[in-house]
Protein backbone atom coordinates (compact mmCIF):
# COMPACT_ATOMS: atom_id res chain seq x y z
CA UNK A 1 0.00 0.00 0.00
CA UNK A 2 1.38 3.55 -0.80
CA UNK A 3 2.65 5.22 2.37
CA UNK A 4 1.72 9.36 2.52
CA UNK A 5 4.36 9.88 4.76
CA UNK A 6 6.44 8.79 1.70
CA UNK A 7 4.86 10.67 -0.80
CA UNK A 8 5.29 13.29 1.05
CA UNK A 9 9.48 12.94 1.24
CA UNK A 10 9.64 12.73 -2.40
CA UNK A 11 7.35 16.04 -3.43
CA UNK A 12 10.12 17.45 -1.11
CA UNK A 13 12.72 16.69 -3.12
CA UNK A 14 11.24 17.69 -6.79
CA UNK A 15 12.05 21.12 -7.78
CA UNK A 16 10.25 24.44 -8.09
CA UNK A 17 9.70 23.41 -11.61
CA UNK A 18 9.03 20.01 -11.62
CA UNK A 19 6.13 21.36 -8.35
CA UNK A 20 4.06 23.55 -11.00
CA UNK A 21 4.54 21.32 -13.99
CA UNK A 22 2.81 18.31 -11.72
CA UNK A 23 0.64 20.62 -10.27
CA UNK A 24 -0.81 21.07 -14.07
CA UNK A 25 -0.92 17.67 -14.22
CA UNK A 26 -3.52 17.13 -11.33
CA UNK A 27 -5.26 19.72 -13.39
CA UNK A 28 -6.00 17.71 -16.23
CA UNK A 29 -5.87 14.61 -15.18
CA UNK A 30 -8.55 15.67 -12.61
CA UNK A 31 -10.94 17.23 -15.56
CA UNK A 32 -10.49 14.18 -17.37
CA UNK A 33 -12.90 12.86 -14.46
CA UNK A 34 -14.99 15.30 -14.39
CA UNK A 35 -14.27 19.06 -14.98
CA UNK A 36 -14.85 21.18 -11.51
CA UNK A 37 -17.94 22.87 -12.34
CA UNK A 38 -20.06 19.49 -13.60
CA UNK A 39 -19.71 18.14 -10.36
CA UNK A 40 -21.76 14.36 -10.83
CA UNK A 41 -24.85 13.88 -8.93
CA UNK A 42 -24.90 11.85 -5.51
CA UNK A 43 -27.79 10.29 -4.49
CA UNK A 44 -26.96 10.05 -0.87
CA UNK A 45 -26.69 14.07 -1.16
CA UNK A 46 -29.44 14.76 -3.74
CA UNK A 47 -27.14 16.94 -5.06
CA UNK A 48 -24.45 17.57 -7.67
CA UNK A 49 -21.08 18.10 -5.77
CA UNK A 50 -20.34 21.55 -5.43
CA UNK A 51 -17.46 23.21 -7.67
CA UNK A 52 -15.09 22.55 -4.08
CA UNK A 53 -15.85 18.90 -3.40
CA UNK A 54 -15.65 17.91 -7.26
CA UNK A 55 -12.49 19.27 -6.98
CA UNK A 56 -11.76 17.17 -3.84
CA UNK A 57 -13.41 13.98 -5.17
CA UNK A 58 -11.20 14.36 -8.68
CA UNK A 59 -8.21 14.45 -6.64
CA UNK A 60 -9.11 11.79 -4.54
CA UNK A 61 -9.15 9.50 -7.54
CA UNK A 62 -5.80 10.79 -8.87
CA UNK A 63 -4.75 9.39 -5.20
CA UNK A 64 -5.72 5.90 -6.14
CA UNK A 65 -3.34 5.39 -8.95
CA UNK A 66 -3.05 5.13 -12.93
CA UNK A 67 -5.51 2.21 -12.94
CA UNK A 68 -8.25 3.93 -11.42
CA UNK A 69 -8.07 7.29 -12.36
CA UNK A 70 -7.93 6.23 -16.04
CA UNK A 71 -11.18 3.62 -15.27
CA UNK A 72 -12.96 6.71 -13.58
CA UNK A 73 -12.37 8.95 -16.85
CA UNK A 74 -15.73 10.22 -18.71
CA UNK A 75 -17.62 8.09 -16.42
CA UNK A 76 -20.77 8.94 -15.98
CA UNK A 77 -22.59 10.29 -12.29
CA UNK A 78 -23.74 6.85 -11.02
CA UNK A 79 -20.20 5.72 -11.78
CA UNK A 80 -18.77 8.54 -10.51
CA UNK A 81 -20.84 8.59 -7.05
CA UNK A 82 -20.01 4.75 -6.75
CA UNK A 83 -16.48 6.01 -6.34
CA UNK A 84 -17.64 9.29 -4.14
CA UNK A 85 -19.04 6.30 -1.96
CA UNK A 86 -15.64 4.66 -1.50
CA UNK A 87 -14.01 8.20 -0.63
CA UNK A 88 -16.68 8.81 2.15
CA UNK A 89 -16.06 5.40 3.49
CA UNK A 90 -12.07 6.37 3.80
CA UNK A 91 -12.93 9.59 5.29
CA UNK A 92 -14.91 7.72 8.06
CA UNK A 93 -11.77 5.17 8.75
CA UNK A 94 -11.33 2.16 5.81
CA UNK A 95 -8.36 1.58 4.41
CA UNK A 96 -8.43 1.33 0.66
CA UNK A 97 -5.89 1.85 -1.17
CA UNK A 98 -3.24 3.84 1.04
CA UNK A 99 -1.56 2.95 3.99
CA UNK A 100 -3.83 5.61 5.92
CA UNK A 101 -5.83 8.53 3.88
CA UNK A 102 -5.38 9.30 0.60
CA UNK A 103 -3.08 12.43 0.71
CA UNK A 104 -4.84 15.71 -1.05
CA UNK A 105 -2.54 15.37 -4.21
CA UNK A 106 -2.89 18.54 -5.79
CA UNK A 107 -2.39 20.52 -2.36
CA UNK A 108 0.15 18.42 -1.42
CA UNK A 109 2.41 19.90 -4.48
CA UNK A 110 0.87 23.73 -3.69
CA UNK A 111 2.14 22.85 -0.03
CA UNK A 112 5.42 21.78 -0.89
CA UNK A 113 6.02 25.17 -3.33
CA UNK A 114 4.74 27.41 -0.31
CA UNK A 115 7.18 25.86 2.33
CA UNK A 116 10.10 25.67 -0.18
CA UNK A 117 9.83 28.44 -2.62
CA UNK A 118 9.10 32.43 -2.59
CA UNK A 119 5.78 31.93 -3.97
CA UNK A 120 4.97 35.76 -3.63
CA UNK A 121 1.89 36.83 -5.31
CA UNK A 122 0.77 33.38 -6.17
CA UNK A 123 3.91 32.19 -8.25
CA UNK A 124 2.90 28.53 -7.87
CA UNK A 125 -0.56 29.11 -9.01
CA UNK A 126 0.57 31.30 -11.85
CA UNK A 127 3.24 29.03 -13.13
CA UNK A 128 0.74 26.40 -12.86
CA UNK A 129 -1.81 28.69 -15.49
CA UNK A 130 1.41 29.54 -17.54
CA UNK A 131 1.89 25.91 -18.25
CA UNK A 132 -2.14 24.92 -18.70
CA UNK A 133 -1.91 27.96 -20.91
CA UNK A 134 1.45 26.45 -22.74
CA UNK A 135 -0.40 22.82 -23.17
CA UNK A 136 -3.61 24.67 -24.65
CA UNK A 137 -1.59 26.12 -27.01
CA UNK A 138 0.81 23.37 -28.06
CA UNK A 139 -2.26 21.28 -28.67
CA UNK A 140 -4.11 23.93 -31.04
CA UNK A 141 -0.98 23.87 -33.32
CA UNK A 142 -1.18 20.05 -33.73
Amino acid sequence: MPDPDRFEACVGELSAEQLIELGADVIDASSEVREKWKGPYIPGLAACLSEDSCEDFTDWVLGQGHDYWWAARGRDDAALAAMFAEEVRERNGARLRWNGRTPAIGPTFFNSYDRRFTNEEFEFLDGVDAELAARAGVEEDD
